[in-house]
């Protein structure tokens, strides 16, 4: 049997010049995934300036691609985030979603009002380039307000035939249930493997194989044994094992379900893998 693939479908690699800037050169990022059996790899925006670097990574090389939105903390700063700012990534071949984009009222970093436009605005971007969105929703309880005004304008955006990831979904298992019978799929992450994260286990258990995808959301949120460390697409097979015994499935097939999900949720056009 062939070595597993697996597909990255939400990593923030470095970007030269940030304040947070941790982690490899993107040349060297890569290639360790690739090393590692990750070769395909979603490059998730926070901001206007992530979206313009992330466009040149995903231009670089084979099986990258990326997502142009603003991130719910930084919502608050349209001033270095113009919404028509995104505009020029309009018809990009390597833009595979608008992301990430959604509400987080656990740390309250842009007032509600700014979050809600923002993602207002990109959601309705998302349905006019016919791309699916990467969603961000966080509150203090698996089932606070963030999560209220998050659905009650994604049921809006499903009927009207928008794709959607919720990534890193930490939700209820009824929300959960919402989001299948919506259409949309939920991300798997080191949280997977916390030791406190039976809930996310018991999501996982539960979910139907065809939606769910895997991701890092690196440098953040490394899987055990690496909790508290930077994380890298590099690890993702350590998510992925976790999953697949919780699902009693293989690695291989875990890796093969996953990546297909992936690459039909964004219509991915990727190359082979030598």
């Amino acid at each position: 049997m062939s070595a597993p693939l697996f597909f990255d479908t939400h990593c923030h690699p470095m970007i030269p010049g940030e304040p947070d800037a941790t982690g490899l050169p993107f040349a060297e990022y890569r290639s360790t995934a690739m090393a590692q059996g990750v070769p395909y790899l979603m490059l998730a925006s926070a901001h206007l300036k992530a979206a313009h670097t992330y466009r040149s990574y995903a231009n670089s090389c084979a099986n990258v691609g990326y997502a142009a939105g603003l991130h719910p903390h930084d919502a608050a700063k349209l001033d270095e985030n113009p919404l028509v700012g995104f505009d020029v990534f309009r018809g990009d071949a390597k833009l595979y979603a608008i992301g990430e984009i959604g509400l987080d009222y656990f740390y309250d970093f842009s007032p509600v009002d700014a979050q809600i436009k923002a993602f207002e605005y990109f959601l309705q971007l998302a349905l006019d380039w016919n791309l699916p969105v990467i969603i961000h929703c966080r509150d203090k309880t698996p089932d606070g307000q963030a999560y209220t005004d998050c659905f009650a304008r994604i049921r809006d955006f499903a009927k009207n035939k928008g794709r959607f990831v919720y990534h890193c979904y930490a939700g209820t298992p009824a929300y959960a249930d919402e989001i299948y019978a919506l259409g949309g799929l939920i991300g798997v992450t080191g949280m997977v493997t916390f030791k406190m994260s039976e809930n996310i286990r018991e999501i996982v258990r539960a979910a139907p194989h065809d939606r769910l995808l895997l991701e890092t959301d690196s440098p953040y949120l490394a899987p055990v044994p690496y909790r508290g460390k930077a994380n890298s697409s590099a690890l993702l097979p350590l998510v992925a094992q976790t999953v697949a015994n919780e699902l009693k499935l293989s690695v291989e097939d875990v890796a093969q379900i996953t990546t297909q999900n992936a690459f039909r949720f964004f219509n991915f056009k990727g190359e082979p893998v030598a």
